[in-house]
């Protein structure tokens, strides 16, 4: 829409056989801010960061993907806010990992910010992820009790959401810790 923005900054990525298992499926989407620099990042390595998390952990169990899964999500932040634009920039983000386990396909999902992932099964809808908004009491606790304030519905009066990649000067508030569900 050229009269919200100039350029789009979200991204996409689906990995079919994620971490050499043909069965497996990494599907992630970014939707950055500020500029395109963080979901760009986010697009060419989380699933990179998260195939190596599951890799150091000798046969992952059910509980410990959601582990790595938030592993991952941390240590990508963490690379993300040593770029130059991401004092000023920074992106949501919701990743889906199919996978068999025990003869089962299971979906984990995760998201920080505002980025959402919705099942359909059987035509009704299901919400697998929660929104991190500053207009949301738990995460408006949570900034205030982390030294920060919200105002407007925004933290220190800038940022809607409340976790994101990048942004690194607000860093201290907005953290990129997901929210993780499991589905079979």
């Amino acid at each position: 829409n050229p009269s919200k923005r100039r350029s789009m900054e979200d991204a996409l990525r689906v990995v079919d056989g994620f971490a050499g298992n043909a069965r497996h499926g990494f599907f992630g989407l970014y939707d950055g801010h500020g500029g395109r620099e963080i979901s760009a990042y986010l697009q060419e390595n989380l699933h990179v960061t998260l195939e190596n998390e599951l890799a150091h952990v000798d046969n992952v169990g059910r509980t410990d993907v959601a582990t790595c899964i938030s592993r991952a999500f941390i240590v990508a932040d963490m690379d993300c806010c040593e770029l130059p634009a991401a004092e000023n920039a920074g992106s949501t983000a919701a990743i889906a990992l199919l996978r068999d386990e025990d003869n089962h396909r299971v979906l984990y999902a995760a998201n920080v910010g505002d980025s959402r992932i919705v099942l359909c099964r059987n035509g009704t809808a299901e919400r697998l992820t929660q929104d991190h908004k500053a207009e949301l009491h738990s995460e408006a606790v949570r900034v205030c009790d982390s030294g920060g304030f919200v105002i407007h519905n925004r933290v220190s009066g800038v940022l809607a959401v409340s976790r994101s990649f990048g942004d690194s000067a607000l860093k201290k508030w907005v953290i990129a810790h997901p929210y993780t569900s499991k589905s079979m």
